[in-house]
């Protein structure tokens, strides 16, 4: 059965031709013939996207956003996150997997899809007519065993199931129908038969017999990628209808990276696939499952199977995260492994994310395909654009390790070897800066075929890598208009030489021709490879020198030789069988051995001249010897008396016996009669085996230097079936076979402006001493690249920060980047830059962003800009001092008005909007030069009343007239957009900060400060930031349940509690930062913490509540006190918000209202003693007892004193415990040691010379208010030293401190209330005698900060109302 893939130009849909029995088919006029692969795709398809409508975010105020339509601009920067930006769209993938395809919003995973599948009779079709009606079966048939494939591929996680509707009439005739009109037709069937999209069905499939015309009058399938349509034919196939399948669920046809594409750029070339997966090319195999980044999306694979590295290794986006390691990897395509944690399928390493689309690198182990891909590693640089219906679209290339073949099927990085990962052109094309920064490396150490692959991963350093072979690295030859060349006749051949042709240009081109000098032997060759980057595998490595390169030029001792002149002969590396009739050709092994006996075949590479009827060159090599269907054979194409097959050794061998298989099928015996007129023929060389695009299907092949001939003449036929073996006896001499000797060359299309040729030492069993090679290279070029200029016919790169346009020819044709912007290494445009001057006063500010830190791309509206001279943003705002306003333009100029209610002054005024409008270089700004020098050390940027119209990103300017130049001055980054937020921007600068004072002992003070702000951060997911101002402590945050007490499941992934980094604005021991709390709207919607509206308006809220703590971590030299080395919590704030989402309404913080915490009770008993007080006191009164209730972060303050009879002193602490319920106790003093920032004891005078009061002051820990409705006492027990008639004396004592109840009940008098009994004893020596004092502890929402400042607010009620426009899929 024959395959066709038609080549269309919409970008929206993908195809698959079906040919079945005819050669050619006609499609739009046009003649298609049908080839013998499976699945052979089209060019790339981008999945489809909807275009921005700009739209206005109106709101209740009567003042509403200027409506008005994008317009279309060439974009002078572009705008990608790198470092830990890429981990938070990593981590956060899961928001664009949404019901309802997704099953879990915590850990969403893609289990379920249903098809209704609509067949049609087209409305010109007689529906009378029995050969039109469809016989669903065939339907029911190819969808039970596409829903197995899937099933399969998932480990029975992925259910494609379908309903098949009866065959109607439809609205369109066969008429040349197209894409849109049967789609829309196809949905309003469905429709009106009362079917209702994501309830009813998932996706449609439209089941047609071929049509007179248009794209669908032929056989196969279409289908939108990721989407929820496919086109398929009747009758339908498997293959073709699990391909389509994987079009909908967000694949489009995966390419390979390939020297191609400097002839197809900025397009990937078509037709060049990796040929593995049933996505691209690899179809027509049984195993040819999704790449592993694929299912790893859709959650089939966990990510606790996937690696996670990058070349800082851990850090806090991805703490996992590693920058070297070795590591086993299972096939990912293999259903009886399952992936977990124990068993890795794949390594990740992301590098950059340009707009919605993230780019990764993945190593994988591929098995299905048995006896090619399993032979090594799989690499490909991968890119997920995200969004659409499937959550995103995945494409990839495969990365042809050995990319001097035209051949994919030499992919894979072989055992024993390193690959390095050079940047592909195509991802550099994309002004990704970062992929010369993540240059990984992979060796492969070991491999199990179809088992398991080892493999060590690091990251290359290109400013320091090593150099592992012996090299000769020669001067580089300039590229020129007029032509240059390099001309050496004495290459040393027993050594690598490496040659570097810069300055290529845009168009460069390189002629290279080679040859070896004088050769002696027959077997000798020499190779060169091309690169457009410096070849690290090869040369830091000692790896393949094909790994990385793009074309290779072979030269063999045949081709270089004096024409009658002798060749001494040690060996031959081709065998050749050939059907001397015109008949087909099927083998099923060629064995080749070498004088030790060993079947050298088995590391060599075998070839057909045609393949077809499921034959494979590979097998004549695989060692497996057998019968149809048991063993895999060859197979020729069809009847050809030139059909051959033939296999390559790896090196020269003297071959002593040759051995081979027919194709035999003990039920079609007659088969084998077609081999009876085979010969075998034992060559030196094969010329241009580079160029073989497909082992499968060399063409014609030039074979050189024969040295062993055999005629296999009725040796094989039905009843002569087994192997035929013959001895060999190769030539010890020949003569040279030219007759007019030629320097075998080749022609190098460079790119990127230079170019690498390694040409590693002479192959041959023997190369003598003093061997040379003759090497001939020219370059010439028309047109420099871009950011260069011509210059005495030489390209030169312009000044740095300049850019030029591709083709310029004079230093004046370079222009500066645009302020704001700077042109890097590895870019082709300038972009926003990263850096900024520490600029303290101007007459210049201004602010500056891109289009695309812009919302919606075109627009950015700011109703006032506030400059301040104080870096806390306090005082007066200087932005109305006189001066002279500009902007890159706004709704009124763009309408052709000179002034107007959008204007840049509105800006820098209290009244007023500016609605600004990108320039022509798609960047936004809005500046004041002001009559004098202004210092700007904080600004505000206020929103107004609408969405869709923020920046996320922005540069603080200022102008500095030395330079003529704006100058970033600060850059801020994760601005909240929404409506009526107010981004404070303070310019605090690291050489000059604010530097705090240490933090006083036992000083725990925590405290909100300023409102609560929250930044929308995807259409799922609202961020609320609460500010803080804190003493220099460890923080912890934490979200729990309303109640505060109880945690979520982690795994649901509704919330992420984080905190900012932190700061300090002022030199007084404190610091500021912001408590985070991401909400996850869409994953709460239809949990059961989601409560819906009862007024009827659609949507519902949710109530969480976030603790920001300060945590002690016990430092080394602190002793051990018996409570272990975990951090302790000392004291914290609980936050609870109240997040309501209303489908109606915009997406902003409507209002903050915040809950006062409750009165504080307070109440405290003594238990007194005859010798000894225990008792509550505060430090300005030491013998005065007081009352009081606690909460966490409170000081508590014990004392202990004696009755001043005499009897005994107080001489210090010993011990010192507090316990509450059956909690495990705390030691705030043991043995005499004590925590110093918990715990503070101390002695005191009593007037008389003598220490009579002893005191201990002790934080009331956290760990001590885990249940915020009614926490119970706490009982502080311990023992003190006491001299006692001249002699020291450990007495142990008891005290209470009651709990609230008891105080109503005590009430009325100066009565002591004694809830222990005091106990006292001397033995005559160490004497012991309790004190234990308990304490009322109050409700968690009446925690407060220290001592340092009373009556601070606890817990604060947030109210978040979310728009429909963000909060998508609640219904």
């Amino acid at each position: 059965m024959k395959h066709l893939k038609l080549i269309l130009s919409s970008s929206l849909i993908s195809a698959c031709r079906l040919c079945n029995a005819t050669k050619y088919v006609v499609i739009d006029d046009s003649v298609f013939e049908c080839t013998d692969d499976v699945d052979d795709p089209e060019s790339n398809v981008p999945h489809c996207s909807t275009p921005d409508g700009g739209g206005s975010g109106a709101t209740s105020s009567s003042r509403l956003a200027p409506a008005d339509v994008p317009s279309i601009a060439m974009s002078s920067s572009s705008s990608f996150i790198t470092g830990d930006g890429i981990w938070h769209t990593v981590n956060n993938l899961k928001t664009y997997k949404t019901p309802p395809l997704y099953d879990s919003e915590s850990d969403p995973t893609l289990k379920y899809f249903h098809y209704l599948i609509q067949p049609i009779w087209w409305n010109d079709e007689d529906v009378n007519n029995p050969a039109l009606t469809m016989d669903t079966s065939n339907i029911d048939d190819v969808m039970t065993a596409n829903a197995d494939y899937y099933l399969q591929m998932s480990w029975n996680q992925m259910s494609v199931t379908y309903d098949i509707l009866p065959q109607r009439q439809f609205s369109i005739s066969s008429q040349s129908p197209n894409f849109g009109d049967t789609a829309d037709a196809c949905r309003a069937l469905i429709t009106s038969l009362g079917y209702v999209k994501d309830v009813d069905y998932n996706g449609l499939m439209l089941v047609y017999r071929p049509a007179q015309s248009g794209p669908f009058s032929g056989y196969g399938g279409w289908a939108s990628v990721n989407g929820d349509f496919s086109w398929m034919s009747y009758q339908m196939g498997f293959a073709v209808t699990r391909h389509e399948v994987g079009h909908n669920f967000g694949h489009p046809h995966h390419s390979s990276n390939s020297y191609l594409y400097r002839e197809s750029r900025p397009n990937l070339p078509s037709g060049v696939y990796d040929g593995f997966d049933m996505m691209s090319g690899g179809n027509g195999y049984d195993i040819s499952h999704f790449a592993i980044a694929s299912k790893w999306f859709f959650n089939w694979v966990p990510d606790s199977s996937i690696i996670l590295m990058q070349p800082e290794g851990s850090t806090s986006e991805c703490p996992s995260c590693l920058s070297s390691g070795t590591f086993t990897l299972q096939p990912f395509d293999d259903a009886t492994i399952i992936p977990s944690e124990n068993t890795k399928m794949g390594i990740h390493i992301p590098f950059a994310v340009i707009g919605s689309k993230l780019y990764s690198y993945w190593f994988s182990y591929r098995t299905g395909i048995a006896g090619v891909s399993d032979k090594g590693l799989s690499v490909h640089v991968s890119w997920f654009h995200l969004g659409g219906y499937f959550g995103a679209s995945y494409d990839s290339m495969n990365y042809d390790a050995f990319g001097n073949t035209r051949s994919t099927s030499d992919s894979f990085v072989v055992e024993g070897t390193c690959y390095h990962v050079s940047p592909a052109a195509f991802i550099k094309d994309q002004n990704v800066i970062t992929v010369r920064n993540v240059q990984p490396v992979v060796c492969v150490d070991e491999i199990t075929a179809g088992v398991s692959i080892k493999v060590s991963v690091l990251f290359l350093d290109t400013t320091n890598y090593p150099v592992k072979i012996d090299i000769v690295e020669h001067e580089p030859v300039q590229c020129s208009k007029s032509g240059a060349s390099l001309s050496i006749d004495n290459l040393d051949a027993e050594r690598y030489n490496l040659l570097q042709v810069k300055g290529t240009g845009m168009d460069g081109s390189i002629d290279l021709a080679m040859c070896l000098a004088n050769p002696e032997y027959s077997d000798t060759s020499a190779s060169s490879f091309f690169y457009d980057d410096y070849p690290f595998s090869a040369i830091s490595y000692d790896s393949e020198p094909a790994y990385g390169s793009w074309m290779s030029l072979d030269s063999n001792a045949l081709s270089c030789c004096t024409p009658g002149t002798n060749l001494n002969v040690h060996g031959a590396t081709i065998v050749k069988v050939t059907n001397k009739r015109n008949e087909w050709l099927h083998l099923n092994e060629i064995e080749i051995y070498d004088e030790a006996n060993t079947n050298v075949a088995l590391n060599g590479k075998c070839y057909s001249r045609s393949t077809g009827w499921g034959g494979n060159p590979n097998c004549l090599n695989d060692g497996i010897i057998g019968n149809y269907p048991d063993a895999c054979n060859s197979h020729s194409g069809s009847t050809n008396s030139e059909n051959f097959d033939f296999c390559v050794l790896d090196s020269a061998v003297d071959i002593k016996r040759i051995k081979v298989y027919p194709w035999v099928d003990p039920n079609r015996l007659w088969m084998t009669d077609r081999l009876n007129s085979l010969k075998v023929d034992v060559f030196s060389h094969a010329n241009g085996l580079g160029s073989i695009n497909s082992e499968y299907n060399t063409g014609p092949i030039e074979f050189v230097g024969l040295l062993a001939h055999f005629d296999l003449d009725n040796v094989f036929g039905r009843s002569k079936i087994g192997p035929h073996e013959m001895q060999v006896d190769l030539l010890n001499e020949m003569t040279c076979p030219n007759t007019n000797p030629q320097m075998m060359s080749k022609t190098y299309k460079t790119d990127y402006g230079e170019t690498w040729i390694l040409i590693p030492p002479s192959k041959g069993l023997v190369i003598p001493t003093g061997s040379k090679t003759k090497v001939e290279l020219s370059c010439s070029l028309s047109q420099c690249r871009r950011n260069e200029y011509m210059d005495n016919n030489v390209c030169v790169k312009c000044p740095q920060n300049f850019w030029s346009s591709p083709g310029s020819t004079s230093i004046d044709n370079c222009n500066k980047c645009f302020d704001g912007t700077e042109l890097l290494d590895g870019t082709e445009t300038c972009v926003a830059s990263e850096n900024y001057d520490e600029i303290m006063s101007s007459k210049g500010w201004r602010l500056w962003t891109t289009s695309d830190h812009t919302e919606v791309g075109y627009a950015w509206d700011i109703d006032e800009i506030e400059l301040y001279e104080d870096s806390q943003c306090a005082g007066a705002s200087v932005s109305d001092l006189p001066g002279t306003v500009s902007d890159s333009g706004n709704v009124d100029t763009d309408a052709g008005n000179v002034e107007g209610i959008w204007a840049p002054q509105n800006a820098f005024a209290a009244e007023g909007v500016w609605g600004g409008r990108r320039d022509s270089n798609n960047f936004f700004w809005v500046a004041k030069m002001f009559d004098t020098d202004v210092s700007v050390k904080c600004l505000k940027i206020k929103s107004p009343n609408w969405n869709d119209r923020g920046a996320t990103e922005v540069r603080v300017q200022a102008f500095v007239a030395e330079e003529n130049e704006w100058k970033n001055a600060w850059i801020e980054k994760n601005l909240n957009v929404g409506a009526l937020s107010v981004n404070t921007i303070k310019l605090i600068y690291d050489s000059n900060p604010p530097t705090p004072t240490p933090t006083d002992t036992g000083e725990w003070y925590i405290n909100n400060i300023d409102s609560v702000t929250e930044e929308i951060t995807t259409k799922h997911t609202v961020m609320l930031y609460v500010p803080f101002n804190t003493s220099d402590r460890a923080i912890e945050t934490k979200v729990f349940k309303s109640d505060c007490i109880t945690r979520f499941d982690e795994s649901e992934n509704l919330f992420d509690a984080d905190k900012t980094e932190k700061i300090s604005s002022k030199p007084d021991g404190f610091v500021q930062f912001n408590s985070t709390l991401e909400v996850n709207i869409t994953a709460l919607n239809k949990t059961n913490y989601w409560n819906a509206f009862i007024d009827g308006t659609r949507g519902g809220w949710v109530q969480v509540c976030l603790e920001t703590a300060l945590v002690y971590e016990k430092p080394d030299d602190i002793p051990d006190l018996g409570n272990g080395n975990t951090n302790e919590k000392i004291t914290f704030k609980s936050n609870i918000f109240n997040v309501s989402v209303t489908l109606t309404s915009d997406f902003t913080v409507n209002n903050v209202n915040v809950k006062r915490e409750q009165a504080t009770k307070e109440n405290i008993s003594t238990d007194y003693s005859k010798f000894i007080d225990a008792y509550q006191c505060n430090e300005d009164s030491l013998n005065t007892e007081v009352t009081k209730t606690y909460n966490q972060g409170d000081e508590i303050m014990i004392c202990v004193k004696d009755t001043s009879n005499g009897i005994v002193q107080v001489e210090e602490f010993f011990d010192l415990q507090v316990v509450q319920d059956n909690l495990t106790p705390y030691n705030y003093i043991k043995k005499s040691l004590w925590n110093p920032a918990i715990t503070a004891p101390g002695c005191v005078d009593n007037g008389n010379g003598n220490r009579r009061v002893c005191y201990a002051k002790v934080l009331a820990l956290a760990r001590f208010f885990a249940k915020s409705d009614n926490p119970p006492d706490l009982t502080f027990t311990g023992s003190v030293f006491v001299v006692r008639d001249g002699r020291r004396v450990r007495r142990n004592l008891h005290m209470a401190l009651q709990a609230p109840e008891e105080e109503e009940k005590n009430k009325g008098g100066d009565d002591i209330v004694v809830s222990g009994n005091r106990r006292a004893q001397d033995d005559g020596g160490e004497g012991s005698g309790d004190f234990e004092v308990s304490v009322s502890l109050g409700l968690t929402d009446n925690s407060a900060a220290s001592n340092l400042i009373s009556g601070t607010v606890a817990i604060k009620l947030l109210l978040i109302i979310l728009s429909a426009a963000k909060v998508v899929l609640l219904d």
